[in-house]
């Protein structure tokens, strides 16, 4: 049985639609159709329902993912294994990390490692969605929490801060009267934040929903009201300034994580090594100490 259509099976079980798992899988979606019909084909039985809204597994669908799930995870481990004891510092190397420190923090760091090796070509996910390094979906995350999952091993590198920033106009504006700025939101369900309640400005009311780091810079840096920011980001920014006291809030640890099985690869142990170390260079910036002026 051809493993390749297993994959294509599988990526239409967990995504339900042939355009979600033609992105998962990197294909065109007319490959992806014209794969489960040539394996429903082979098979001899229809496995999904089509409908407008996606593709449903049917009954027959059901019993096989259980013993294709099992299939996948032993040529996954098989995978991990033979690739953790590749000591070549070559070919490609997933990583994955959340939008804001790929933007704002990482370009440097990653263009500096693909100079020094060259024959390690990174896959970047960049996303704020845990993918699955069990799965390979990556092999090596960086991950924004204090919990990190039993089943990963790494590192913590630091802990980042966040700071209140608005621009230097709208401070002046309310200089006198602090209790009428307004925050701009993140479309938190709870009225009052914890971000807002631990802060110095607490009183101060949400008006407007930004969910986007780059696009809450720049409505602050438009004067349309103050904005809590992590402060590798907002510092370097020179329109806005922390708003008085200018105190900084704990926010969650950097880990950098990858699966037990590829722990000794030599790609895996290298690019953790080198983007530990240059982090803490930039230790200063991501604590919130550079300092500043209001």
């Amino acid at each position: 049985m051809d493993w390749n259509n297993l994959q294509f099976f599988l990526a239409v079980a967990r995504n339900g639609t042939i355009r979600s798992a033609a992105e998962s899988l990197k294909v065109n979606h007319s490959t992806v159709s014209r794969r489960i019909n040539a394996y429903e084909e082979q098979v001899g039985m229809r496995l999904f329902n089509r409908a407008n809204s996606g593709y449903t597994l049917m009954p027959a669908g059901v019993d096989m993912l259980v013993s294709i799930e099992r299939i996948e995870s032993e040529v996954l481990m098989l995978d991990r294994k033979v690739q953790g004891k590749n000591l070549q510092l070559s070919g490609e190397l997933r990583v994955t990390m959340p939008e804001p420190f790929a933007i704002h923090l990482m370009a440097p760091v990653l263009a500096e490692f693909c100079q020094i090796y060259p024959e390690i070509e990174l896959d970047l996910a960049i996303s704020n969605r845990n993918l699955n390094l069990t799965r390979r979906e990556a092999d090596v995350a960086m991950r924004i929490t204090d919990q990190p999952p039993e089943h990963l091993v790494g590192r913590k590198v630091l802990t980042y801060t966040k700071s209140v920033y608005a621009s230097l106009e709208y401070i002046k504006k309310y200089k006198n009267n602090p209790e009428a700025m307004r925050w701009i939101g993140w479309g938190d369900n709870n009225p009052i934040p914890w971000w807002v309640e631990e802060s110095d400005f607490s009183q101060c009311s949400l008006r407007h929903t930004v969910n986007n780091d780059s696009l809450q810079i720049e409505m602050a840096k438009a004067g349309v009201g103050m904005t809590m920011l992590p402060c590798f980001m907002a510092d370097v920014v020179p329109q806005l300034r922390r708003v008085s006291p200018g105190k900084v809030l704990p926010s969650y640890e950097i880990w950098l994580l990858t699966h037990p099985d590829l722990r000794h690869s030599a790609k895996v142990k290298v690019f953790m090594q080198f983007v530990y170390e240059k982090l803490q260079q930039h230790k200063t910036l991501l604590l919130g100490e550079l300092p500043w002026h209001e």
